[in-house]
């Protein structure tokens, strides 16, 4: 049971990191539609969404740890619906692209959603009891294998102690992907945001 908790624990912080990775994707492909729509939406927009990505990666980022949220970030995403959606087209062509924006903000809004989500569920807490009890019940079963030398017995208790608590670290690391030492980092965002920053004056 307890490994199977590793593997799925695992899977699920693999899941957060694709998510974090396809709502970056989404704000960059929206970023680089928006040359082909005309002033002043064009440089709101990606102005919006710049500021978007920077609050993300500096301060999101950062409140997710303690399990909160970024409020300013929450209103940019908001801000960029209203941009695209106070947008008038005026032929078939700015009509299109406009449904094209809809659809990758949509995208891009639910995999936010996914991400704060990831970030307050965790495992509850009578399975972390039942963990526990199976844990101690392996350990205290061991003492019922007739091993004649009291220290190798001791030994092999300890090491069996050892792997049992390797497997709760394992657990507690991966349970929330976005908090501790081994957590999701920013690097999706950070390179989307490289690509949207116009290039400086060539020397």
């Amino acid at each position: 049971m307890l490994s199977f908790m590793v593997v799925a624990v695992w899977q699920e912080f693999d899941a957060s990191a694709a998510n974090v990775q396809h709502e970056a994707s989404a704000v960059s492909d929206l970023y680089h539609l928006a040359p082909a729509l005309p002033e002043p939406v064009r440089a709101k927009l990606q102005t919006a969404i710049r500021s978007y990505v920077r609050i993300v990666i500096d301060r999101e980022w950062r409140l997710m740890r303690t399990g909160q949220r970024s409020m300013q970030a929450r209103a940019l995403s908001l801000s960029i619906f209203g941009i695209v959606a106070g947008y008038e087209p005026k032929t078939a062509t700015q009509a299109a692209l406009q449904q094209e924006a809809f659809g990758l903000i949509k995208t891009f809004s639910d995999y936010r959603r996914s991400r704060i989500f990831d970030n307050q569920e965790s495992i509850p807490g009578a399975l972390w009891i039942t963990m526990i009890f199976i844990g101690a019940m392996t350990i205290a079963s061991s003492y019922f294998f007739e091993v004649r030398n009291f220290r190798a017995h001791l030994l092999m208790t300890l090491a069996l102690a050892a792997v049992i608590g390797a497997i709760f670290v394992l657990i507690v690391e991966f349970d929330l992907p976005f908090r501790g030492d081994v957590s999701v980092p920013p690097t999706a965002f950070v390179h989307a945001l490289g690509d949207m920053t116009p290039p400086g004056p060539t020397k």
